[in-house]
């Protein structure tokens, strides 16, 4: 398989996801276990104060009666609580919402690095890869958010439109013929959201990789996906078929555990879910990566010229230190001198011109402000 000539087929990815997730398994592992430990945390400190909130007005001895409780759950004086506490609600649910979407960006740019690191042959600090995680979050929330908003404009309009249809059969003109117009618009809002899906799915790996906005990303991803949508289509199904069939299968296999051990089955299925996850993001990376290298430089040159590759300039040096030493342990092996060696001290280092010393700058010191 060339990833660097041609679109792979569906056994490519697949195999290349199985060995990229064997290679980099405890740095991919750990990446996704802060995303689900940072969910964790977010939701303990948005909700539990709310529910404190909430149990602070309830009498005691409901507790400790079920069915008092559950009428007084059903009265107009709990109703009339959640209303004074709505405005708090609202704020903790928009705070999660973001800070959830902040450390889904943060793994998924962990997540492409680590990928490219394998698929490119490249060694990268950890430590280096979760600091431009950190780095990318914020450009990759923007375009994150874009897509949200285009999809919750696309529920907003179906909303509207069925209840536009719902009040023109109940006011007879319909015919009867309502329901049937549901279904259909419903099919039609779900392939179009589909369909965005699909055309937009490079957007996210693209602000990583590049200096784009969020509007340019999106047209990148656009662009890139041009011709091949079907087979992104065919890819996403095949992966999600995949992981349902894994999924109902574990739920057979810890049938007999959960009824015995409630909490360490919840546990391990939480632990499944997670690295199916990985393991899915990482399929995603390898295709935008492969499409990328195929489409990417000639729609780069054509359609950005002025863009800069953010990934590249920032491990540029690193790369570059450790082709440096390659090329001297092969040198030293072969018994061939190499200049500036630190195993032969008594060779004087050899001066370095200037454009040299501009070559050995950090490519990253033009744009790490603007990241």
């Amino acid at each position: 398989m060339d990833i660097n000539n041609s679109i792979l087929s569906f056994g490519d990815y697949f195999l290349l996801t199985l060995k990229t997730s064997k290679k980099k398994f405890l740095q991919l592992f750990i990446v996704a276990f802060i995303y689900m430990a940072a969910i964790i945390i977010i939701i303990l400190l948005c909700f539990i104060p709310i529910g404190f909130a909430i149990s602070h007005y309830m009498p005691t001895d409901l507790f400790q009666n079920s069915d008092a409780m559950q009428s007084y759950l059903t009265s107009d004086t709990y109703i009339y609580q959640i209303l004074a506490l709505l405005p708090i609600l609202f704020i903790a649910y928009i705070v999660f919402v973001f800070f959830n979407m902040l450390f889904l960006c943060i793994e998924l740019s962990a997540i492409y690095i680590i990928t490219d690191s394998f698929i490119n042959n490249r060694k990268r600090n950890f430590g280096s890869i979760l600091a431009f995680a950190f780095k990318r979050a914020f450009p990759t929330l923007g375009t994150y958010a874009l897509l949200m908003i285009i999809m919750i404009g696309i529920s907003i309009a179906y909303s509207a439109l069925i209840f536009a249809i719902s009040q023109f059969n109940s006011s007879g003109f319909g015919y009867g013929y309502g329901s049937y117009w549901q279904v259909i618009l419903y099919i039609i809002t779900l392939c179009a959201m589909i369909y965005i899906s699909i055309i937009y799915s490079m957007s996210i790996f693209s602000r990583v990789k590049y200096k784009l906005c969020a509007i340019d990303s999106l047209r990148y991803s656009r662009v890139i996906t041009k011709g091949k949508r079907g087979k992104i289509l065919g890819n996403i199904l095949l992966m999600a078929l995949i992981s349902v069939v894994i999924l109902i299968l574990l739920a057979f296999a810890f049938v007999y555990l959960f009824y015995y051990h409630e909490v360490v089955s919840v546990i391990i299925i939480y632990l499944i879910a997670m690295l199916i996850q990985m393991i899915l993001n990482v399929f995603w990376a390898i295709m935008f990566i492969n499409f990328d290298n195929v489409k990417g430089k000639d729609i780069i040159n054509t359609e950005f010229p002025s863009v800069v590759n953010i990934k590249d300039a920032y491990f540029q040096t690193g790369e570059a230190e450790q082709d440096y030493t390659y090329n001297q342990n092969n040198a030293q092996q072969t018994n061939v001198p190499v200049q500036n060696s630190t195993t032969e001290e008594h060779h004087e280092p050899a001066p370095v011109q200037s454009g040299e010393q501009a070559d050995m700058q950090p490519a990253d010191t033009e744009t790490d402000g603007n990241i």
